[in-house]
């Protein structure tokens, strides 16, 4: 950072900075899932199944019993299923929002696509039966 060079801490000085920081974050959305939003409702009463947690910090360790013991809810982390080709370059926690992401594009993008065409072919259809009546009256 700022130019200097990198140094190396232990992972006992690391977990002593970075636990207080995950139990702040994970308590702030704690407290916003609780929180009443402007319709009265209280997201936390919507997460039956639990949390799941993506990205790199999903990998720190002990952070689902942490994540847990804050939510009372169960937590897994999540990792990407489903997927084929070079698996093992996106099949961890980092790559799952972005996988989901781009599964969930190509499954709704195709049913757009095939209802614009439906809609297409429908005022195709429209527009030549009004055609075929104009000519005849």
């Amino acid at each position: 950072m700022g130019g200097r060079n990198p140094r190396r801490l232990s992972q006992k000085v690391m977990g002593e900075i970075l636990e207080p920081r995950i139990e702040e974050m994970l308590t702030m959305i704690n407290q916003e899932m609780n929180e009443r939003a402007e319709n009265d409702m209280v997201y936390k009463e919507y997460v039956n199944a639990g949390v799941v947690l993506t990205g790199g910090t999903a990998l720190l360790a002990n952070i689902q019993d942490l994540a847990e013991q804050i939510f009372d809810l169960p937590v897994r982390v999540a990792i990407p299923a489903g997927i084929g080709g070079v698996t093992d370059i996106v099949d961890t926690p980092q790559c799952a929002t972005g996988v989901g992401l781009v599964i969930y594009g190509m499954r709704n993008s195709g049913k757009k696509m095939i209802s614009r065409r439906k809609k297409q072919a429908a005022g195709k259809l429209a527009s030549q039966v009004k055609g075929f009546f104009g000519k005849i009256f």
